[in-house]
């Protein structure tokens, strides 16, 4: 037993001598790579830039939403008649274009048309009708190949008449006409055809009994009875004349929509197939028209460099798109609700500010519509190029001087410089002795 008890402590004794040596070992091998690194001393590095030579610019920098300068809600109107007004189709979604002519939404199975013009429609337009909601009408048709532009009178007669049945046509509707509401009585335009064709076959058969009439006496009787029967055929000639003027193809007030200029983008869609009209005040949807501006907020503490006149650049970042514009508007301060972006549409959550207005220097593509961008505004610009270097480049001496430490031949030269405009981290620098920096030095940074 006691001999067992001795080999075991001096296999573990054995074991401790082991592992002792194991770790001391570690401590004291070591790679080739370790001992080439520990053999070398790596000095301290010097951090150095190139002096540049450029325009400096001091911007400020804020983002922005590219919007119509004008929009147009489109909210047909239609009699109150209590008839439902259900909307049955919306073909143009956000962002769309839209002209002269296209259908941009569905009523009821009936279509809500664009024109062009500057008034609002605001009654039936019906045949024989007069004035100057006609002659725009008239317009619109001509501008769009549907009307010579001389027939543009004023006069709601059948030229316009046969113009606007080829502009529902065309677009797949049947354009609606002055029908006879009395179910009960004739057509108007029948009746009057019936009244004229009377009266020529009355002449007709008198003037063959005037042929046939054996003795004067008769004869003079038939001819009185023709004279009466022209007076009859004239009477009824202007009255389906009147008839066709005032009757057919009519134009309804609620399937017209006027923009100035005819032409936009749909900036919003408010309203959902199946939306009755006639109950609610819903916007069918929105057109932007006009050129596009970009609306902004300026937060306070800029607002002091920023004033009309002053050059911008508008940048989309997702699309990489840039374009120049100006500053035309810096309002006073507004709570966000008030501000600029807010009352021409943006329906985003907009900060308190000075209200901006930046109009581009050539008209945006209508694609940027709707678009966040950023705004960079140039507060200020060197008249011409100058030194500029980063502002970790600027070092204050015991002295108090400002200067750069350039890096010439291995060597650190310390060159006194007096600082001017600054932007975002770069600071242009002139050196107090002509020719002691110039552009291409390498100056210290860290």
């Amino acid at each position: 037993m006691i001999r067992r008890q001795r080999i075991m402590l001096i296999i573990a004794g054995g074991a401790t001598l082991l592992s002792i040596s194991g770790l001391i070992g570690s401590l004291a091998i070591k790679s080739p790579g370790q001992a080439a690194a520990d053999r070398s001393s790596v000095p301290p590095s010097t951090l150095t830039t190139t002096v540049e030579k450029d325009v400096l610019q001091s911007t400020v920098t804020i983002r922005g939403r590219v919007l119509s300068m004008k929009s147009v809600p489109v909210r047909p109107a239609f009699p109150s008649s209590g008839a439902s007004a259900i909307v049955t189709g919306l073909p143009h979604g956000v962002g769309s274009a839209v002209s002269s002519g296209d259908v941009v939404a569905q009523v009821s199975g009936r279509p809500v048309i664009l024109l062009s013009g500057d008034t609002p429609a605001y009654r039936d337009m019906l045949p024989g009708g007069r004035g100057d909601d006609i002659r725009q009408l008239q317009s619109a048709l001509a501008a769009i190949g549907y009307l010579p532009v001389a027939a543009a009178d004023g006069v709601f007669g059948f030229q316009t008449k046969t113009a606007l049945a080829a502009l529902y046509r065309d677009r797949g509707f049947e354009a609606a006409t002055t029908a006879n509401t009395d179910s009960a009585g004739p057509d108007p335009l029948q009746a009057a055809n019936d009244e004229l064709v009377a009266a020529q076959r009355r002449l007709a058969q008198h003037q063959l009994a005037l042929d046939a009439a054996p003795a004067d006496s008769a004869r003079a009787e038939i001819v009185q009875q023709i004279e009466f029967d022209a007076e009859d055929i004239a009477r009824a000639t202007e009255k389906r004349r009147s008839v066709e003027e005032t009757t057919g193809v009519r134009l309804p007030l609620g399937e017209v929509i006027f923009i100035p200029g005819g032409q936009g983008v749909v900036s919003t869609v408010s309203a959902s197939i199946g939306d009755d009209l006639a109950s609610t005040e819903t916007v069918l949807l929105t057109i932007d028209i006009g050129n596009l501006a970009v609306y902004s907020t300026v937060p306070p503490g800029s607002h002091s460099a920023i004033s009309p006149g002053q050059t911008v650049t508008i940048s989309d970042d997702v699309h990489r798109l840039s374009a120049s514009g100006e500053v035309t508007e810096l309002k006073p301060f507004a709570k966000g609700a008030d501000s600029a972006a807010t009352s021409a549409g943006d329906s985003a959550n907009t900060p308190d500010g000075y209200p901006m207005t930046v109009t581009p220097v050539e008209p945006l593509d209508p694609s940027w519509s709707g678009r966040a961008v950023r705004v960079t505004v140039i507060t200020a610009a060197t008249p011409a190029p100058v030194l500029i270097v980063p502002t970790a480049a600027i070092r204050s001496t015991s002295r108090g001087e400002t200067v750069v430490i350039v890096v010439r031949g291995g060597r650190r030269v310390e060159i006194a410089v007096t600082t001017g405009a600054s932007d975002e981290g770069r600071l242009e620098v002139r050196p107090r002795t002509d020719g002691t920096l110039a552009e291409g030095d390498k100056v210290v940074t860290g």
